[in-house]
């Protein structure tokens, strides 16, 4: 199956993800994404999973379908950052934490899943 957003436009919203992981950790700050590219608007749903390794660090699910992807996708990483679930997120682990994004977006299945390696 091919996927909806290209090669660049995953890879750009991996980009959002790990800014908005950085500024949450280092400064306190949120991140505003923003973007020309209309696709990234649409409206959906994620799920965004950090793990340390192979093990899942936190998580979180934004599933309101009236909220662009981008925002989304944002907002999934903050309360991931702060999900009771788990011990809290912190900058010293920025290093080895990787990113998982799974989009609700299209057919009411998962669109796609794609990942980021820990830097």
């Amino acid at each position: 199956m091919d996927s909806y957003y290209t090669k660049g436009e995953r890879e750009y919203l991996l980009r959002i993800a790990r800014e908005t992981l950085d500024m949450i950790l280092l400064s306190g700050e949120k991140y505003e994404p923003q973007t020309l590219n209309q696709k990234l608007w649409e409206k959906g749903g994620v799920i965004v999973k950090l793990f340390v390794g192979k093990e899942l660090r936190s998580e979180a699910k934004i599933d309101r379908k009236d909220e662009a992807i981008i925002v989304a996708i944002r907002d999934a990483v903050l309360l991931a950052c702060n999900n009771d679930q788990f011990p809290r997120v912190d900058e010293l682990e920025l290093d080895k934490l990787k990113i998982e994004i799974t989009l609700l977006a299209h057919d009411e299945l998962s669109e796609s899943v794609f990942k980021e390696l820990a830097r």
